[in-house]
């Protein structure tokens, strides 16, 4: 074998040799870390109280109707459940969070049903406060 054939030789043996030590090395190095996206401040909210004026004998439910036909600042949202009935999840554009829900309260005591059965009488105080949930 010729000289020169050695030297193309070697000089290809070389550059495999350089090629596998490059990717040993870059296998060896390790990965950067994951780049974690900036977690997005939730927006801290203030306990609120909406209290509902009773006018006369029914439902908590059927004060609310009343009281958002005649208030602009009043309104209500949720969703009926069969069997289990209608469940308040926005008032006055406050919608319920994971971690904050609007809480019915009826003279100053949770109520053990909701808006479609709690019934109140004129001189009840009816309050919806929003807070974290107590179940």
């Amino acid at each position: 074998m010729s000289s020169a054939r050695k030297n193309i030789l070697f000089a290809g043996l070389g550059l495999i040799i350089l090629n596998l030590f490059v990717v040993g090395m870059l296998l060896l190095v390790p990965a950067p870390e994951e780049v974690q996206a900036p977690v997005a401040e939730v927006e801290k909210v203030q306990a609120s109280t909406v209290t509902v004026p009773v006018q006369a004998t029914g439902t908590v439910f059927a004060a609310m109707e009343a009281h958002a036909a005649e208030s602009d600042e009043f309104s209500f949202g949720g969703e009926e459940y069969p069997g289990l009935g209608f469940f308040v999840n926005e008032i006055a554009g406050q919608v319920s969070t994971n971690e904050n829900y609007w809480i019915l309260y009826i003279n100053g005591t949770t109520s053990p049903v909701g808006v479609t059965e709690a019934e109140v009488a004129p001189g009840d105080v009816v309050e919806w406060r929003f807070e974290a949930s107590i179940y």
